[in-house]
């Protein structure tokens, strides 16, 4: 059992591992198929030929173990002495140690009576709820549906009110079910049954009832869950791509809007143990499917490779045992009492810079050359412009504040330093309990004044414990350094631009920490449920606070966004987009610690769970969402400033490959419809789209194509109210807007322009006319 235990859980996480780490970069298909090891791991629990590169080599008390009785051993030593051996069935033990030896055995043997029998009432329970379930389905199937009539469909084709998505069903008859809302359209139908002919061509149909024994079997195992669910998500994925393949390149997107409909689909738990095949997903499930039609990601032959070799190497571990014999290959047991088990420390040796870190502890924070000594052990940037320290030590919360001097060009930069750093000087404080950084920013967009912060109660949340108790051993910092180089969620969005920094400092954790903990709350609570980018982050819209004893509710709208650089542009790869309610436990001193992260329920519901969650005067803001151009744009820009992407470069392209079909258009709405995820990207790029396309403006002739695409794009980043009218040329229409931008800068100055016009302020600003 132990064997089996070891090589599959190998197995399986080493899929998972390569599933991850070969996303976007192989077949779909391929990567379905890297669980067929795994499924013929599971159904051959037999003991395995022995083999020099098994994992089980590796595992301590692997080798098969030869038992040889004590008193065998005896009888041995005895013959070899010239002593007389005794009659078969003389005991050579003492009496009370024989006895301690057979109750132990017997104790032994009915543990392990018990747990096979929990094993197998398990078995037998989910094997029935398995049979059971597609037994109910079928019937439901059988009931209610009718022939439809397709030409050139090899399997029967019914439509049926009790299938919630189209799907494959039946292993000796196998035949498509569609719902009646994918019957009505031709276009839908084509496209439905050729994802599910897809399935049927790979076996889909008996994957799946191979995949209800092995649940059956294993169902006290949660890598086999993972295995099952994953598998059954990357056979869509696979679908997918046979299935636009099949249809042809030009109706890639037609069949992604088909997926689209069926997003509010809400699939039930037991839907894992039915072997219906289906094609709708949940609204999470669907962004990566989406990703994958839309972007046509290619094979990269190298990683092709890698994954093949690594996936050999995996199969020949963990399909075979360790070796018996001698030497390391075995063990051999001559005696019950002489037998001992070792052990060896798996310690990590502490890194010098952990041990640097624990002899620079400050106990107090009032001692200022201490945290100064302190912060250079930790390693805190001092360019551009250096860095003061401010104290707050006159009542708790205990702040520790570091002003920058230079302004700093990429904020995203020093923001994730600072969080590392925060993170480690609270543990190595002992009454610190926030740590603040103000700078100057200055980047393509703006230049402010920033604040960040990170308190004690949100780094607890962040690390999921006490941070302090991270400073009480050199092993303990060594354990916070590697969970801080592992990449734990840090705060993003935690900047608050202000014009009084003075009296950002004195406000305490009231209102920026509140905001960081929004933030935290967001990022943390949304990493684990996406597809992992190189970059990821938040925007949210406040709509109402609401404090009632010591708990604090934030209602929100909350963007995440999961961030990739594919050609250095940033791509949203995953996320969520949705109102939220995030409850807060404040503390004596003001500190925040998270106590419910509330979403709104899928499909039906979704409506109703927010009506009956947010408060009545926040409901149809809540449901609207109207902020979701400029939450993106927020997001973008965190995204822009992180990779640091050439803004201007990657406009270029993106306005060249809207521009570059349908050739012979003259309508420019056809050019847009061609290419809505470009045209969208250009608007996300926000300040960044606006500054460049001004500056092309501004050096005159943008009558054509191009300049309509760009007038479009400043039109919907500027808002119907800001842009004014359409005008017959892109070039005509910005020339009116510069017009307009002067003379209300003339008859109402400089306040009122920053306040209620911030797009002609820009102009006004890339013009020089205005003071950046």
């Amino acid at each position: 059992m132990t064997e089996f235990l070891v090589t599959s859980s190998v197995l399986i996480a080493a899929v998972i591992i390569l599933r991850f780490l070969s996303r976007g970069k192989i077949s779909r298909r391929l990567r379905y198929a890297l669980w067929i090891p795994v499924l013929l791991r599971l159904l051959m629990p037999f003991p395995l030929p022995g083999s020099p590169f098994s994992v089980m080599n590796a595992v301590p008390g692997g080798a098969p173990v030869r038992v040889q009785s004590a008193n065998a051993a005896l009888s041995g030593a005895a013959a070899a002495s010239g002593v007389s051996s005794p009659a078969r069935g003389t005991a050579l033990l003492p009496a009370a140690s024989a006895g301690s030896v057979a109750s132990s055995s017997a104790a032994s043997m009915s543990a392990d009576e018990i747990l096979r029998l929990v094993w197998l009432i398990g078995s037998i329970a989910l094997a029935l709820w398995f049979l059971g379930t597609n037994l109910v389905f079928y019937r439901r199937l059988r009931r209610t549906r009718k022939v439809c009539n397709t030409a050139n469909v090899k399997l029967p084709v019914y439509v049926s009110r009790s299938v919630l998505s189209p799907c494959l069903f039946g292993l000796f008859r196998p035949a498509v079910y569609l719902t009646p809302k994918a019957a009505e359209s031709g276009c839908d139908t084509r496209y439905v049954l050729a994802h599910e002919l897809c399935h049927y061509r790979h076996g889909d149909h008996i994957w799946s009832i191979l995949r209800g024994v092995c649940l059956a079997t294993y169902w006290w195992d949660p890598l086999v869950w993972a295995a099952a669910i994953l598998s059954r998500a990357d056979s869509e994925l696979a679908c997918d791509e046979a299935a636009v393949r099949q249809i042809g390149e030009e109706n890639r997107l037609a069949y992604g809007r088909t997926l689209v409909g069926m997003i509010a689909v809400k699939q039930a738990p037991s839907n894992l143990l039915c072997t219906a095949t289906t094609m709708a997903s949940g609204k999470r499930g669907i962004k990566e499917r989406l990703n994958m039609i839309v972007r046509n990601p290619k094979t990269l032959i190298p990683v092709f490779a890698a994954v093949i070799v690594v996936c050999a190497i995996c199969i020949v571990s963990t399909f075979t045992g360790a070796l018996s014999g001698n030497g390391k290959s075995g063990a051999s047991l001559q005696s019950a009492g002489t037998f001992q088990q070792s052990s060896v420390s798996q310690g990590k040796t502490a890194s010098a810079l952990a041990q640097k870190l624990f002899d620079s502890r400050v106990k107090y924070i009032g001692d200022a050359p201490a945290d100064d000594a302190l912060l250079g052990a930790v390693g805190m940037p001092k360019e551009p412009g250096g860095y003061t320290l401010e104290l707050e030590t006159k009542s708790e919360p205990y702040v520790l504040r570091v002003v920058f001097g230079g302004k700093i060009n990429d904020s995203a930069v020093l923001d994730k330093a600072m969080n590392r750093n925060a993170a480690l000087m609270l543990a190595l404080v002992g009454n610190a309990s926030e740590i603040q950084w103000r700078y100057t920013g200055s980047d393509q967009a703006s230049v402010s004044v920033l604040t960040g912060s990170l308190t004690e109660s949100a780094a607890n949340s962040l690390l999921g414990g006490n941070v302090k108790t991270y400073g009480s051993s050199v092993e303990q910092i060594q354990a916070l350094l590697d969970r801080l180089d592992a990449g734990i969620p840090v705060l993003d969005g935690n900047r608050a631009k202000g014009s009084n920094p003075a009296a950002s400092a004195s406000s305490g954790t009231s209102a920026a920490g509140l905001e960081s903990c929004v933030s935290a709350a967001i990022l943390n609570s949304n990493a684990k449920h996406f597809l992992k980018g190189e970059y990821a982050t938040e925007a949210h819209t406040v709509l109402k606070t609401v404090e009632s004893g010591n708990t604090v509710t934030v209602y929100a709208v909350a963007l995440f966004l999961e961030f990739n650089y594919p050609d250095g542009m940033p791509s949203d790869i995953s996320g969520s987009h949705m109102p939220v309610a995030i409850t807060f436990e404040k503390g004596n001193g003001g500190e925040y610690k998270l106590k419910q992260y509330w979403e709104p329920e899928d499909g039906s519901n979704y409506s109703t769970s927010i009506q009956s969650k947010f408060p009545s005067d926040i409901c149809k803001s809540a449901l609207s969402m109207n902020d979701t151009l400029a939450q993106m744009q927020a997001c973008y820009a965190k995204a822009i400033q992180h990779g640091k992407v050439d803004a201007d470069a990657t406009l270029s392209k993106l306005l060249k490959t809207v521009c570059s079909s349908p050739a012979g258009q003259s309508n420019l709405k056809a050019y847009l419809d061609a290419h809505p995820i470009e045209y969208q990207r250009m608007t996300y790029y926000g300040n960044y789209a606006l500054r460049w396309c001004f500056s092309r403006f501004e050096k005159g002739g943008q009558t054509g194509l191009e300049g309509g695409v760009m007038a479009s794009a400043c039109r919907d980043i500027l808002g119907e109210t800001e842009a004014g009218k359409p005008a017959a040329t892109g070039q005509e229409w910005y020339d009116i807007f510069k017009k307009n931008a002067v003379e209300m800068q003339q008859k109402n100055g400089d306040d009122y322009m920053k306040q209620n016009c911030p797009g002609a302020w820009l102009l006004l600003q890339t013009l020089g006319k205005a003071p950046e």
